[in-house]
């Protein structure tokens, strides 16, 4: 189900130290490193899937709880992925609405007992 869990890191060569043992120790196997691009990967000893990644965030600022962090799931096909993606915007839209709703709700109840009272 997942593809990968990636972990912010600000230093790979202390994250490596410290995650290289414990996952070597949970049977899991390195699957890359590259200190250029600032990130590495381990891997089930028996599979290709999940990958554990730490790394830089992509976005260049520093790691930090929240931000760096990403859970990938596996998709069978491109036409899923698609449809996952649109349905999500959909839900995103939705969520989007509703807090609107409940702002225009909690402004309209703050204005008639603060104002109207």
């Amino acid at each position: 189900m997942f593809s990968h869990i990636y972990l912010g890191a600000n230093d790979l060569a202390r994250a490596e130290a410290f995650y290289g043992p414990i996952l070597d120790r949970l049977g899991w196997r390195p699957r890359f490193s590259d200190p250029v691009v600032s990130w590495a990967a381990w891997q089930p000893a028996d599979a290709d899937r999940p990958l554990l990644i730490i790394g830089r965030p992509y976005d260049g600022r520093p790691a930090s709880p929240a931000n760096g962090g990403m859970v990938a799931l596996l998709s069978a096909d491109r036409p899923t992925v698609d449809a996952v993606f649109a349905r999500a915007l959909e839900a995103e839209d939705a969520a989007h609405d509703q807090f609107l709703a409940f702002v225009a709700e909690q402004v309209a109840t703050y204005e008639c007992g603060g104002f109207g009272g």
